[in-house]
């Protein structure tokens, strides 16, 4: 069976870290979450302003690609998820694909810009990591998305291989097992 990545990327807040534990869970494939990651690096040296949580997230990709290439020569299947800019990470994944020829499977979540904005600020109130510095309002964030999405931050990577939007405006319509079942077809095609 070929190796494969399984993606899950989208804007922040879309609900891509919840879907891709319960899928990864699923299908028995280890997960690596950038903010899992970064939040480790957080709890072990700290955190102090924006500037320095966009250096953390730089050296947490890093550790990303590391972790993927070690699975990826050992002909072992992953998951990862992140907010992935196709600008920065197309031609890492392609070179992967090239390399390794492994399969590169893609759920991209998707969600609703006002019910987004507002996700999001209420997790910084919530469960987020005071690490992130995330701070703002609705309106600000609703603007942000809107140049996000403008900037085609929200596509899937421009990669061989199956892609999956999934609309994640009411999360409780979104079925992991489905989406699972899916990944596994395509895997086994």
């Amino acid at each position: 069976m070929q190796t494969t990545i399984i993606v899950f990327t989208g804007l922040p807040g879309t609900g891509k870290t919840t879907l891709s534990r319960q899928v990864a869970d699923s299908l028995h494939v280890p997960l690596f979450s950038k903010d899992d990651v970064k939040e480790i690096m957080y709890d072990e040296i700290g955190w102090s302003d924006k500037a320095f949580s966009a250096k953390l997230a730089h050296a947490t990709f890093r550790i990303m690609d590391y972790i993927t290439e070690q699975h990826l020569k050992n002909d072992q299947s992953l998951a990862l998820e992140s907010n992935y800019l196709p600008k920065l990470a197309n031609e890492k994944f392609r070179e992967w694909q090239k390399l390794y020829d492994c399969r590169i499977i893609q759920i991209v979540c998707r969600t609703e810009v006002n019910v987004l904005a507002q996700r999001y600020f209420d997790r910084q109130h919530r469960d987020r990591h005071p690490g992130h510095n995330d701070t703002g309002t609705v309106t600000d964030y609703i603007a942000s998305f809107h140049e996000r999405i403008r900037n085609k931050e929200d596509q899937p990577l421009d990669v061989n291989g199956p892609v999956q939007i999934v609309d994640t405006t009411d999360f409780s319509t979104v079925s992991a097992q489905e989406i699972a079942n899916w990944i596994h077809a395509n895997i086994s095609s």
